[in-house]
């Protein structure tokens, strides 16, 4: 019978053990950061600006357009906090596009953002750290609730700044810009698209009136003709006995000065093994651009331009070649191939 009870009470010993270690581990496994639900993914707001119009003296390096479009997301929202027991509410943002400084991000090339989130009636610049309203997560913790009204950082404005003077119009695809991330109790946790509770995407199009035409608004076609498939021996290089091709560019513009420095480039998807080729929908034959000099239009290069000037009835011609290389010096598959690119009219 002692020995029966000796093991009885070891056992119920080991037992307690073991619980107490679980509820421990329970505990530290709350994070006390804030979500959309308990599945820890975050209000996702969409938010659509639309067409901004902007005037031809407007469009100069570092004129600023404050307050260009305003949001509101009221109504939208719901909020889980993984925490065992109320604590006060910590808000902080980031920014998910380049830094250009004194609160402004790069949106492309032509733009900066600026980003203020309306927090308890004043508006803050996006980023911030550990702001409070003074509001907690009791009714949140390990709940999943539904926001009354507007959330904190549910409304807002943005401004632009434009860094370099563009034609005709800047797009904006849909892309996360900026997050908010909300703690119970904790301070100093860094605010990421991770960890976030609403998360911020913005698009539309910025237009001026000085604008540019190319081909009369077709395409310009270049044909290379027939061409042999074992011709391509060598990656990087045109066929054998291949003689560029010699294209012009004819480029109309408006409400722009004939005295206005201006370039084109080139945009389009690039060879991953030859930078400076387009790749083509044949994965083994790519295409390279040059201008009159020699000098080769690299695709996506904001520096890699032609430059030209206008008439005084706003037009000019410019003059490219073309021709094809081997993308992998194997001999392409026979068919038509075909590469897409487009050209982009800037000022300087």
């Amino acid at each position: 019978m002692n020995i029966n009870r000796s093991y009885y009470l070891y056992f119920v010993i080991i037992l307690t053990t073991v619980t107490s270690a679980l509820l421990s581990n329970d505990a530290a496994a709350e994070t006390n950061q804030c979500y959309r639900s308990s599945s820890r993914d975050a209000n996702s707001w969409s938010y659509d600006f639309g067409a901004i119009v902007m005037s031809a003296t407007d469009n100069t390096a570092g004129m600023v357009k404050n307050d260009v479009a305003s949001f509101n997301m009221k109504g939208s929202a719901s909020l889980w906090c993984d925490c065992s027991s109320s604590g006060r509410l910590y808000f902080s943002s980031s920014m998910n596009i380049p830094d250009d400084g004194d609160g402004w991000f790069r949106l492309n090339d032509y733009l900066d953002i600026k980003l203020d989130i309306n927090f308890n009636g004043t508006y803050r610049n996006i980023p911030f750290q550990d702001a409070s309203t003074g509001s907690s997560s009791g009714s949140y913790c390990q709940t999943q609730n539904v926001i009354g009204g507007t959330p904190t950082g549910g409304s807002g404005k943005l401004s632009l700044k434009i860094t370099h003077p563009f034609v005709g119009q800047t797009f904006i695809p849909s892309q996360v810009i900026a997050q908010e991330c909300i703690t119970s109790g904790i301070t100093g946790v860094n605010c990421t698209q991770s960890n976030a509770a609403y998360i911020y995407s913005f698009s539309g199009t910025v237009t001026v009136p000085q604008n540019c035409t190319i081909n009369s608004g077709t395409q310009v076609v270049v044909d290379f003709e027939s061409l042999y498939s074992s011709d391509f021996t060598t990656a990087g290089e045109k066929p054998k006995n291949f003689t560029p091709k010699t294209f012009n560019v004819p480029i109309q513009c408006n409400d722009i000065s004939a005295s206005a420095n201006l370039t084109i480039r080139l945009e389009g998807t690039q060879s991953t093994t030859f930078n400076d080729a387009i790749q083509s929908d044949n994965k083994d034959v790519g295409v390279v651009v040059k201008d009159q000099a020699g000098n080769t239009l690299t695709p996506n290069a904001r520096n890699s331009v032609v430059p030209f000037t206008l008439d005084g009835n706003g037009h000019s011609d410019v003059t490219l070649t073309a021709y094809p290389i081997s993308i992998t010096g194997l001999p392409p598959s026979e068919g038509v191939f075909t590469a897409l690119a487009y050209l982009i009219v800037d000022f300087s």
